[in-house]
């Protein structure tokens, strides 16, 4: 959560760095993204893995909205 926070303060912030959006907000994307990469790194999923999490965690933020 602390991570998500600060990306999102970051972003907010006016840093010049990408960010995926989601829903043509990038807080969203951050807010999709991070903790499921979050996750994937603490529980050492392998890279396809990563990348279905990402994806359904994106679609479901797009339901959502």
């Amino acid at each position: 959560m602390a991570l998500t926070a600060a990306g999102s303060d970051a972003r907010m912030a006016g840093i010049n760095l990408p960010v995926m959006s989601n829903s043509g907000s990038g807080n969203q994307g951050i807010t999709t993204t991070l903790p499921v990469m979050v996750y994937a790194e603490g529980f050492d999923l392998d890279n396809d893995e990563l990348i279905r999490a990402v994806t359904l965690s994106n679609l479901v933020t797009i339901l959502l909205n």
